[in-house]
């Protein structure tokens, strides 16, 4: 006698149910969520903001250039004015220098004064007075006593100066630069760098 047996399997299959996600877990996918379109309007703002700000700073370029191109010019053109207009002035007053001393004898005064002392300074002695007015002329140096005053002729800066104290120093006294080319044009009874605003007159007799 046969005795069959039978095999059944049964196969089961287990649905595995999803765990519910853990407040932690909540927060970090709230987190995600909320980043989430702050990240893509950072990428439109780098996208659309940034050729923007390109813009204006290639239009800031531009403008920087062009006002490179067209107001240097006109600075360059103002100086060029104002260093033509200085060399004319000095060029003007030598020649009204040379004018003056070129064949002229003078025998009796020698004077100079300004504003901050009309009276002045005053050289009697014909031999200094003349010698004076040579080395003016001739811008060649010279020094000569009279009245008491030591007189010095001789180059300061672009052209000549005459003082009674000594050429080309900042020093209280008497002191006309007429063609220095600055603001040290000499002062009478004053200082002679960055005087302050005078008449000063030199004559000669």
């Amino acid at each position: 006698m046969k005795i069959h047996q039978s095999v059944r399997v049964t196969v089961v299959r287990k649905r595995t149910l999803a765990r519910k996600p853990t407040k932690k877990q909540r927060r970090q996918r709230l987190q995600q969520q909320q980043q989430q379109p702050q990240q893509l309007q950072k990428q439109l703002q780098h996208q659309v903001l940034h050729p923007r700000l390109q813009l204006v700073q290639q239009q800031q370029q531009l403008r920087q250039q062009l006002q490179q191109q067209v107001l240097h010019p006109r600075r360059r053109l103002v100086q060029q004015q104002q260093q033509q207009h200085q060399s004319a002035h000095q060029e003007y007053i030598h020649k009204v220098l040379l004018a003056v001393f070129n064949q002229q004898v003078y025998v009796q005064l020698g004077h100079l004064f300004g504003t901050y002392n009309t009276n002045g300074i005053n050289a009697t002695n014909s031999v200094v007075v003349n010698a004076i007015a040579t080395a003016l002329r001739t811008s060649s140096a010279y020094s000569g006593t009279s009245n008491g005053v030591t007189w010095y002729v001789g180059t300061c800066g672009s052209g000549m100066e005459l003082a009674s104290t000594a050429v080309c120093a900042c020093a209280t006294g008497y002191s006309i630069r007429p063609c220095i080319g600055g603001l040290n044009w000499g002062g009478v009874d004053s200082t002679s760098c960055s005087a302050p605003s005078q008449v000063m007159t030199l004559s000669f007799q």
